[in-house]
């Protein structure tokens, strides 16, 4: 039996490859004849499913194979597995390419991996098997009448390459390979993170808070506040201290200004508080907590979403896997700044909304320092020349 391995809600505009795993157009499978002829009808059938009817639609779904096999290739449990390891990988990587507050947006079920077994006989329909708590239940779809629609929380614009960190992808690929960064913490890390991320209407903010929190201790090595701040910290250290004259007014409350007074910075107590309002979560506590935390669960799971994959990039950096890129260095920077917003009361439509502004400062910020040491140099030259 014949499998096809797909991405049903992205596209992708060229072929792509990342350690062993190959992300190719459906169209540029074909003509390179890795669709044979023979399976072509079937796996346009396969694709017509999932909204795929029109042509163009249709050359640019994404295909997945791995070197060991072809994208037609009847796959192992194992090699399944293998799949969807990767798949939480290439959605951790689109995560991580998201700008907040613009029109271009995604979640990791943008990433979502379909693989489905067909014959040519019978490509279009399905037999989809189900999870039971006492085993599974399998149903039969007949041929031509499965219709899967993209799910009205994930966009429509998730395109491959553009959408995608590459070089964060091209890290993970070879840290899994080699397995010299406690894979395994890092690995179930990424999981959390990603399927905290769905934005589902059917997952609750505060069960992703759990997830997510509990993404940055796994990857913090620890498992308690304490550790989880302190892992978090040494991996995303800014080297300047922010500008207070841009802090917004999260600022202001009463336990972040006592805790700056006492040294702490703003990404540290702003964990610490996403750790303990999580707890409360957990314990229990959900429609009224009576911890008072600092950020709403809504700001802390944007901030979140911003924070763990310079978390991660930077734990991978440490370890020799990637390089810190000028971005990412402006976007730790901006951190503390962005933490300190108000930014659902605001207008995200306008271009100076402040988490734009404060972003667009920290990237601008490297360009100005060095024309201001240019021109200081270009006037300590004009004053030696005027003297002598």
């Amino acid at each position: 039996m014949s499998m096809l391995a797909f991405l049903p809600w992205s596209t992708c505009t060229r072929r792509l490859r990342f350690g062993d795993f190959h992300i190719v157009p459906y169209s540029a499978a074909l003509s390179g004849g890795e669709i044979t002829s023979d399976l072509k009808a079937a796996a346009e059938a396969v694709l017509g499913s999932y909204g795929r009817m029109r042509a163009v639609d249709m050359a640019s779904t994404p295909l997945l194979r791995h070197d060991d096999s072809s994208f037609t290739h009847d796959l192992t449990d194992q090699q399944v597995t293998d799949y969807f390891d990767f798949r939480t990988r290439l959605a951790f990587a689109i995560l991580s390419e998201r700008e907040f507050f613009t029109h271009r947006y995604v979640n990791s079920d943008n990433a979502r991996l379909t693989i489905q077994a067909f014959t040519s006989e019978r490509a279009g329909g399905a037999a989809v098997t189900s999870r039971r708590r006492d085993g599974s239940s399998t149903t039969l779809i007949p041929k031509g009448r499965l219709d899967v629609r993209r799910p009205e929380h994930v966009s429509g614009s998730c395109e491959l390459p553009r959408d995608l960190d590459q070089e964060l992808l091209h890290a993970l690929e070879a840290a899994a390979k080699e397995g010299d960064v406690n894979w395994f913490p890092f690995s179930d890390a990424l999981r959390l993170f990603v399927g905290g991320n769905t934005d589902s209407p059917d997952i609750s903010q505060h069960t992703e808070l759990i997830d997510i929190v509990s993404a940055f201790s796994r990857l913090s090595g620890a498992w308690d506040q304490r550790g989880t701040v302190e892992g978090f910290l040494a991996a995303f250290r800014p080297e300047t201290e922010p500008d207070r004259r841009y802090f917004g007014g999260v600022a202001s409350n009463k336990a972040l200004s006592t805790a700056m007074r006492s040294g702490k910075s703003i990404r540290e107590v702003w964990l610490g508080d996403a750790y303990v309002l999580r707890s409360q979560y957990g314990h229990g506590h959900v429609e009224a907590p009576p911890y008072s935390a600092i950020w709403t669960t809504r700001e802390h799971l944007l901030l979140a979403a911003f924070a763990f994959p310079l978390f991660a990039k930077g734990v991978l950096a440490k370890a020799g896997y990637y390089e810190l890129t000028a971005d990412d260095v402006a976007k730790v920077e901006a951190f503390d700044t962005l933490a300190t917003l108000k930014p659902f009361s605001g207008n995200p439509d306008n271009p100076n909304f402040p988490w734009r502004a404060a972003l667009s400062r920290a990237r601008q910020r490297p360009m100005v320092l060095v024309l201001a040491k240019a021109f200081e140099e270009a006037m300590q030259s004009e004053a030696s020349r005027t003297t002598s």
